[in-house]
């Protein structure tokens, strides 16, 4: 059976433990004038706001480290007063130039992602940048971000594919299927500490 083209961006689903993703994550902080969406990988840029929390913003194609993945928006800081015109954005718009950001940034934590071809069985267990930065669907905020099925790679790229996803409408080792990864260069620890017994 064909697989729907639906790229997503990157939805956290578990840890290499075994538990499910419990909504684990932080809030950080993003001025700038480039989209985020749902989904997207994003990245620490060395910034703070004056409360402390700390910078963000999308990652680029072959950034080398990754602080996790961008879950949800607000316009106002956490922990302040909420109103509803800023509350619950879909998406960091290029208008919206303060935003913070809440991001699955444990690093443990298994996404799963669609590839953008056909990924070889041979393919698993080793690592695979990813297209569509910084694009997505402006009505619902979800990222396009998918696997660039034609970089792979047993060292250097975006994330560490770790298998299929099982279910039955995902068929493997044909267009568009659904993998489950991890960041493979967590900003917060080594890839090494990270990808222990991952394959």
């Amino acid at each position: 059976m064909a697989n729907t083209d639906n790229p997503r961006g990157f939805i956290p689903v578990g840890h290499l433990n075994g538990s499910p993703y419990n909504g684990a994550g932080r809030w950080y902080y993003a001025v700038s004038t480039e989209l985020i969406f749902k989904g997207d990988l994003v990245i620490s840029d060395g910034t703070a706001d004056s409360y402390g929390n700390p910078g963000i913003t999308i990652a680029a194609t072959d950034s080398g480290t990754f602080r996790g993945v961008a879950l949800a928006f607000s316009g106002s800081r956490p922990g302040s007063a909420m109103t509803a015109t800023n509350h619950e954005l879909k998406y960091k718009t290029q208008a919206n130039i303060t935003c913070y950001v809440f991001v699955a940034d444990v690093p443990d934590t298994i996404f799963e992602v669609q590839e953008d071809g056909t990924m070889a069985a041979t393919a698993i267990g080793l690592n695979a940048e990813v297209v569509g930065h910084g694009s997505g669907d402006t009505t619902s905020g979800i990222s396009a971000m998918e696997l660039d099925s034609s970089v792979v790679s047993a060292t250097a790229a975006e994330c560490r594919m770790l298998g299929p996803v099982k279910r039955p409408s995902n068929t493997f080792a044909t267009d568009n299927s659904d993998l489950l990864v991890v960041i493979a260069n967590h900003e917060l620890t080594s890839s090494t500490q990270i990808l222990a017994g991952a394959k």
